[in-house]
């Protein structure tokens, strides 16, 4: 069994295992420890590789990171071990320690964790802020279940994958975590793109409506003062009428 972590530990850390007479077994970290940060671009991961085939249950761990993405290994159709993600776990304070969280998941039971190989775990968020550098370990457990059947038939079929060196599967995890980074920039930008083209259809929306209104406008403003107008020279033509009659009654002879 083997334990490979992209950020250094002044101590190596190593895994046992404890069979449970229910046929579950228990793998768990000797001993606690802290892990740091080489620098500024690595991202805290840790790899256990089983070296068997198995079937993952659940994990439990205490550690100072608030979220975790977990990755099960596999091995895929070249006979390598290849990380899958599984999902990003939000960790639950602990009671006796502000700083350190309890990451605690469930595995369902389909093929994919029924042939599990290796478990990957991307610690995020660690805490405290000031310390964001050195992660705090306390505990690493994994309950699952040896498939015997399947390593049986790995064993007499075909030999099983040769364990890939640590500095290989660290780069692996990082090409998995790349990829996971990738698919949530895509979406963001796509949501993003949607807000933006909603936002220009509603404001064309607007220029519309306001242009309709500026002609309405116009065409009311053009016939009051067309009106007026109007009503101007009527009374301009009365003005002259009463003008006019009034010079005629001057020059009228008297009798």
């Amino acid at each position: 069994m083997k334990v490979a972590s992209s950020w250094t530990s002044e101590v190596g850390f190593e895994c046992n295992r404890q069979d449970r007479q229910d046929g579950s077994s228990l793998i768990k970290l000797s001993k606690s420890g802290v892990l740091n940060k080489p620098d500024e671009d690595t991202p805290c991961s840790l790899t256990v590789e089983f070296g068997f085939t198995c079937q993952l249950e659940a994990i439990e761990v205490l550690t100072s990171a608030r979220h975790a993405e977990v990755y099960v290994g596999v091995i895929n159709a070249k006979k390598e071990v290849e990380l899958k993600y599984f999902e990003t776990i939000r960790g639950v304070r602990n009671a006796n320690d502000k700083n350190l969280y309890n990451v605690v998941t469930n595995f369902p039971s389909n093929q994919l964790f029924q042939s599990a190989v290796a478990l990957s775990l991307k610690f995020l968020s660690i805490q405290p802020p000031q310390s964001k550098n050195v992660l705090r370990l306390e505990t690493f457990e994994v309950h699952l279940r040896e498939n015997s059947e399947q390593n049986s038939a790995v064993k007499t079929e075909a030999p099983a994958p040769t364990p890939m060196p640590s500095l290989t599967m660290v780069l692996q995890i990082q090409n998995a975590m790349q990829a996971q980074l990738e698919q949530k920039i895509y979406a963001a930008i796509d949501v993003k793109l949607n807000q933006l083209v909603q936002r220009l259809q509603v404001s064309e929306s607007l220029v519309q409506k306001l242009a309709s209104q500026m002609e309405t406008n116009q065409g009311s403003h053009d016939t009051q003062a067309l009106a007026n107008v109007v009503d101007r020279l009527k009374a301009l033509e009365k003005d002259v009428g009463a003008l006019k009659e009034s010079r005629f009654t001057e020059l009228a002879p008297t009798e």
